[in-house]
């Protein structure tokens, strides 16, 4: 299998990005501060899918600078939850609620019960990558009822599917599957690719989990092209590490191989670091034999695999060495970025 990756689908869009530049500096030209705000605001949301988190943030803190010199505080929290997005990609979990907690308010000022809930989800998000399961269920659970009010069922789709990965991590498998259905029953003829994709990926996590990992293959696989059609890279790199599981569980050694290094490198390019640590995880556990998911893969034949083909981040020589993936596991391990997450209160 040729995994690709979602890059080569934005491939085409370097001319996008370029035209977006061109428009929010000839809007700057002539002092006009809401329109390039705007493009600012378009410019940052298609960098951060490339992967360029650096200048989504920069990108994201001008359209925020604009929207608050003309009182836009509608889209000042939009550009706050640009700005927490890109943090939890890299899993700066801290600075992420900052700005989930400060769009937050400035709904709320504003009357926003559209982007309230869009902070809630945010906040819940952030929790998530933070591994705390509680408090992210929690959040998840308020954004999902006020979704629910606004009748925003896009959005309801990917809460939704963000409680089935919950109730995964929790073992619930039930709550997990009653919350899939859920996400399915949301899914139209409109449906994007995100939606679809992420839809996919927590399917195949939840058959993996149930011990069917012909199934999860298939749902893996579809969740792998959709967000590659879409370029959707941190989604693609996310699917392809528990791709990478579901060919351990197995036994091919070399498909595991492939789709885990994959899963590494396109992490590692978009710092998606839920997508690293996870692939990470997974090889020292595999090569060490600690994994109780790894079903007939031989340690020493994905090893082999490993030598063969290494991820960019390792050499040839430490390719088999659990060591060398638990050392990027922990650097890339979420809630390195200082700051304390400080959550509000709920209600």
């Amino acid at each position: 299998m040729d995994v690709g990756n979602a890059l080569d689908a934005l491939d085409g869009t370097d001319a996008v990005l370029d035209h977006y530049r061109v428009a929010g500096d000839l809007f700057r030209a002539h002092d006009a501060t809401h329109g390039e705000a705007n493009v600012r605001t378009n410019l940052a949301v298609a960098l951060r899918r490339r992967g360029d988190l650096d200048a989504a943030k920069r990108t994201a803190n001008r359209a925020l600078d604009g929207y608050r010199t003309v009182g836009d505080e509608h889209r000042e929290a939009i550009s706050l939850l640009n700005l927490a997005a890109v943090a939890e990609q890299r899993g700066a979990v801290g600075e992420a609620v900052a700005h989930a907690s400060e769009a937050r308010a400035v709904a709320e000022e504003v009357g926003s019960e559209m982007y309230e809930a869009f902070a809630l989800s945010h906040l819940g998000s952030a929790a998530y990558v933070g591994g705390d399961l509680d408090r992210a269920e929690r959040f998840l659970a308020d954004a999902l009822d006020r979704l629910d009010a606004l009748d925003a069922d896009a959005r309801c789709a990917m809460v939704t599917a963000m409680l089935v990965e919950v109730a995964i991590d929790r073992a619930d498998l039930s709550a997990a599957e009653r919350r899939l259905e859920r996400t399915a029953s949301l899914l139209d003829d409109h449906a994007g690719h995100k939606r679809l994709a992420e839809t996919d990926r927590v399917r195949g996590r939840l058959a993996l989990a149930r011990g069917d990992p012909d199934a999860a293959t298939a749902a893996l696989r579809s969740a792998v092209d959709a967000a590659r059609e879409g370029g959707f890279t941190q989604v693609e790199a996310e699917a392809l590490a528990s791709l990478g599981a579901a060919a351990a569980a197995r036994g091919d050694a070399d498909a595991a191989a492939d789709r885990l290094t994959a899963a590494l490198d396109l992490g590692r390019r978009v710092e998606g670091a839920v997508a690293v640590v996870t692939a990470a995880d997974r090889l020292a556990e595999l090569l060490s034999g600690e994994s109780d998911e790894s079903g007939g893969v031989d340690p020493g034949a994905l090893g082999e695999a490993l030598r063969a083909s290494p991820p960019d981040a390792v050499s040839p020589e430490s390719a088999a060495d659990p060591a060398a993936y638990r050392e990027i596991a922990d650097r890339w391990r979420v809630d390195g970025d200082g700051v304390a997450a400080t959550y509000p209160a709920l209600g």
